[in-house]
């Protein structure tokens, strides 16, 4: 401990990244471990074993997988669903049917959810053997439940069937998401059963192209403190092109504050509803859209095919009865409503909530 200090503050002065923040002399500074974290995790995972099996569990040929800490993923996989999950999943499909009817009363033309398949669930074979012995999946029971089908897509099958796409994997093996390339695929086929109910539907028909290396260390792996410690992987991910005459602005719904403009980037979480208008869209359409972290990769997909997507968190938008779902049904109108959660977030009791009677 008498030689942290030393150590911080060397590394602190020769900070040539920049992030380093306050002085050198705050204490959060001079007896910040996490790089010593990093020197002793890095032999346990090339060993695979983690510093913190909580947040991250190590896999076949280094892939990292999210921890008992985030919703009880490695139980789960090990031992099924937690008891009372069946009862669970009756109730998110009644919900689904509920929002259905009382979305359809309010004008709106299609409502439906896809729930993002855990990468343990598309990815087994990468997972230590330990962790890979339970069946079913959240998911599987979710979508075993009647009407299911109805108002859930699950792309798992879809997802695990594909495989590599021009050298690039659908999920990230050091982070907890899907990539560019498997956002498509899962967008696309939420897109597709649009078009069945709403055949005036365009949908988006994209090129891919095998990118130049990406340097990528994953949110996985800096759970781990292992920045600086491995190398960045150079993932080949495939590159989704979007026309170029898709141009987008993002406004902050309630002030109407222009928060970017140009292009048409991911866009980030939003746990306050954000308008992106495109320009030259396909569909002249108002979405809404209730997502996590994994529309970050969906968005620029969405905002290709409809003029105007507000987006937010699906918690934010169902805490608290629904109140703000309902009153942006009720005063922006949409024509179309998604709603985006991954299968880890499935237990959540946000997702039994019921419309306004």
């Amino acid at each position: 401990m008498a030689a942290l200090p030393a150590y911080n503050i060397y590394y602190f002065i020769n900070n040539e990244s920049g992030q380093s923040s306050g002085h050198w002399w705050d204490r959060s500074n001079l007896y910040n471990i996490d790089d010593w974290i990093g020197l002793v995790s890095r032999p346990l995972y090339e060993a695979g074993i983690s510093t913190d099996p909580a947040q991250v569990i190590v896999g076949q040929k280094n892939w990292l997988f999210l921890g008992d800490g985030y919703e009880n993923s490695v139980s789960t996989r090990r031992n099924g669903p937690p008891e009372g999950f069946q009862t669970h999943a009756e109730g998110i499909v009644a919900a689904q049917s509920a929002w259905n009817e009382w979305l359809s009363d309010q004008g709106v033309e299609y409502f439906h959810t896809i729930i993002g398949p855990n990468k343990n669930s598309v990815y087994p074979e990468y997972l230590p053997g330990w962790a890979n012995t339970g069946e079913p999946t959240l998911l599987s029971i979710i979508m075993a439940t009647d009407g299911a089908e109805k108002h859930i897509y699950d792309p798992t099958v879809l997802l695990a069937s594909t495989g590599p796409v021009l050298g690039g994997e659908l999920y990230f093996a050091r982070d907890t998401h899907w990539t560019e390339a498997g956002a498509q695929l899962a967008t696309k086929a939420l897109l597709e059963r649009a078009k069945r109910r709403l055949p005036g539907l365009v949908l988006p028909v994209l090129d891919q192209e095998e990118s130049d290396p990406v340097s990528w260390l994953g949110d996985l792996a800096a759970f781990l403190h292992l920045e600086g410690h491995i190398p960045n992987q150079n993932v080949y991910i495939p590159r989704v092109i979007y026309p170029e005459s898709v141009d987008t602005e993002q406004f902050d719904l309630e002030t109407g504050e222009l928060r970017q403009s140009g292009g048409n980037p991911p866009v980030a979480n939003q746990q306050t509803p954000l308008l992106i208008q495109s320009d030259n869209a396909l569909n002249n359409k108002r979405v809404l859209w209730m997502r996590d972290s994994f529309g970050h990769a969906m968005s620029p997909y969405m905002a290709t095919a409809f003029s105007e997507t507000v987006q937010v968190h699906w918690a934010a938008a169902l805490e608290n009865d629904a109140q703000l779902l309902v009153e942006l049904v009720e005063t922006w109108k949409p024509d179309l409503v998604f709603l985006t959660a991954v299968e880890r977030s499935t237990t959540h009791e946000f997702l039994l909530t019921m419309p306004p009677d």
